[in-house]
């Protein structure tokens, strides 16, 4: 994306690539031109979301118990090998599995108690990249 400047029409190797959503591609054009085109800048949006995953554990565990409960959820998902692992790869999973994770909490948080604006628009937001197709 960065070489042709053609941020909608995602390419590998020069042919069209539309098998993804359109998040992961941009987020890595990001960090590429942030960071350069190396191995770092193209894994951080995954490592970013499992850092994204063991904070969402840590706030579950503070909104449902205390802080002690949320730094021992917390740690206990940090010492998971896949967690760990699916983290490092630049493949789809853990951003997946951290924006999905975070709009089910952010639409609990939402019509839980008090209805916050916020929390509704975090959980439209974080859900709308993940299905996002333009082959429809």
């Amino acid at each position: 994306m960065n070489a042709s400047a053609d941020y909608i029409t995602p390419r590998l190797k020069g042919a069209v690539y539309f098998e993804k959503p359109a998040l992961a591609y941009w987020t890595t054009a990001l960090f590429f031109k942030l960071f350069g085109e190396n191995e770092f800048s193209s894994r951080l949006f995954a490592a970013l979301c499992a850092w994204g995953c063991i904070l969402l554990t840590y706030r579950m565990g503070v909104f449902f118990h205390d802080t002690r409960t949320g730094l021992f959820a917390a740690a206990v998902l940090s010492t998971f090998l896949y967690h760990a692992a699916i983290g490092r790869i630049n493949i789809l999973d853990m951003p997946l599995a951290f924006l999905v994770c975070l709009a089910i909490w952010s639409g609990f948080r939402y019509v839980a108690a008090t209805p916050r604006r916020k929390y509704g628009c975090i959980s439209s937001i974080s859900s709308a990249p993940l299905p996002f197709s333009p082959r429809g």
